[in-house]
């Protein structure tokens, strides 16, 4: 612990992790990110591009990385990429914009994002359920809670949206339980649990 270029200030409160196979990055609760090597207890990289573009403190960030090794961060309102390749900053509707999807609920509010293999962002909504972005298309499709519609998702406020090993697509709701979605299929399968915050699979794909 200092603060030297490698070492971690100690004053950081780290909320979570991810990791890609590459690299380990935490966010804190001042929306910096921190790649670090736990072998040598350095730090790699840090960058503080949220935090000094005003992101709040003492915030709930949720960070992931993608296959194509993006960072995604989202702080239960924004949803924000860290793009590898390009190495700068965008925000999810940055990205909306620039790809052209059209008919994108306003304003939108996002709880958590996960990216799947082929790209496709899928989203965890405030009040519009579940949103998927096929920006390579220029498309987006919505998944919404039909009270009249028993295999339609269960709530359009979610909290959590996870991608397993197997394909399948399982999202946390507000107050009604856990969905699960198999692509291809035209029902949501769902599990009253109540209100779902995360999910998270074991080594066993359970």
């Amino acid at each position: 612990m200092g603060y030297g270029p490698k070492e971690i200030n100690p004053n950081y409160s780290f909320l979570m992790s991810a990791d890609d196979g590459e690299e380990t990055v935490f966010v804190t609760n001042d929306g910096r990110l921190l790649c670090l090597n736990g072998e040598k207890g350095v730090k790699v990289w840090e960058d503080n591009w949220m935090h000094d573009s005003g992101a709040p403190e003492n915030t709930n960030y949720r960070l992931s990385i993608d296959k194509f090794h993006n960072i995604w961060v989202v702080n239960e309102t924004y949803a924000f990429v860290r793009l590898h390749k390009e190495k700068a900053w965008k925000s999810l509707v940055q990205l909306i914009r620039e790809y052209q999807v059209e008919n994108v609920p306003q304003p939108l509010m996002i709880w958590d994002v996960k990216i799947d293999d082929r790209g496709r962002i899928w989203c965890a909504t405030d009040h519009e359920g579940l949103l998927v972005f096929d920006l390579r298309h220029h498309a987006m499709r919505q998944f919404m809670n039909n009270k009249f519609d028993e295999s339609s998702i269960s709530d359009n406020t979610l909290r959590t949206v996870y991608l397993d090993r197997d394909g399948l697509i399982w999202i946390g709701t507000y107050k009604n339980g856990v969905n699960m979605y198999k692509e291809g299929s035209r029902s949501m399968h769902n599990l009253e649990l109540g209100d779902i915050n995360a999910v998270a699979e074991d080594n066993y794909g359970k």
